[in-house]
């Protein structure tokens, strides 16, 4: 399990990775697979678990029936490779979820 608690800005992964800390930066995450009634709330308070996220966007255009999710998190490079590995294929509220990391 990672711990993402933040202090002054900074996010700690774990003891396993040396106790090394990194500096958060936003970082852009793109879930899909979401089910058709998602909401900007719910996909917020389900990541917040993984750290700060300073906004969710849904976006409906194209599939409505098969929203995705673009998700503004303030955490680290290896926290957000570690989140995006955890959701990739996993299931969640009935739906089988993928993450990939946007490179900005």
């Amino acid at each position: 399990m990672i711990d993402l608690g933040t202090q002054r800005n900074v996010v700690a992964i774990s003891q396993s990775d040396d106790d090394r800390a990194l500096t958060a930066t936003t970082k852009k995450i793109l879930v899909t697979g979401l089910r058709s009634g998602v909401t900007e709330s719910a996909v917020q308070s389900w990541l917040s678990g993984f750290g700060p996220v300073a906004r969710v966007e849904i976006i409906r255009e194209g599939n409505a029936a098969n929203p995705c999710a673009l998700v503004h998190m303030d955490i680290g490079d290896a926290a957000a490779a570690i989140l995006v590995s955890r959701l990739s294929h996993h299931w969640h509220d009935g739906a089988m979820v993928n993450a990939s990391l946007l490179h900005h």
